[in-house]
């Protein structure tokens, strides 16, 4: 399943001031890992939820859970960012500028229904390098 890809992506087109940049100039973001970097990044880990139903054609339909982290010693760029992001997600799906923005599987593993924030951006403190980490929930609607 390529959700981890798919919420990467629609971050990178937030424009955040957080991740850093490859030499390609893409944004870095940890796909389904913990923060990498001492000083700044924006990482994305599972949560595990229990809750998935189906229906008689079989398809199931899940609520998954994505922590995002946010870290770096900006505190204001990191706060900005959390919030950023949470705005967007709970905006899916939209339109926006007379297109639609959603979640499209790349591979076909999953459609996207919506999405939401679960619990708002909080500030975690300060790590031993002086970056300030933030951390929220989303929550994915989707079917498999």
């Amino acid at each position: 399943m390529d959700i981890f890809k798919q919420v990467a992506d629609h971050i990178r087109t937030l424009e955040l001031s957080t991740p850093r940049l490859t030499s390609a100039g893409r944004q870095i973001i940890q796909e389904d890992n913990p923060p990498q970097d001492n000083s700044r990044d924006v990482a994305l880990q599972g949560v595990s939820t229990g809750r998935a139903s189906q229906d008689l054609n079989r398809n199931r339909s899940m609520q998954m859970m994505i922590q995002v982290t946010i870290k770096n010693t900006n505190q204001k760029q990191a706060f900005e960012d959390a919030w950023k992001i949470a705005d967007s997600f709970d905006k899916l799906p939209r339109t926006e500028n007379e297109k639609w923005v959603t979640l499209e599987s790349g591979d076909g593993s999953f459609l996207f229904e919506n999405s939401e924030t679960y619990t708002q951006p909080r500030g975690l403190g300060q790590t031993e390098h002086d970056a300030y980490v933030y951390v929220l929930t989303l929550l994915l609607n989707i079917e498999k």
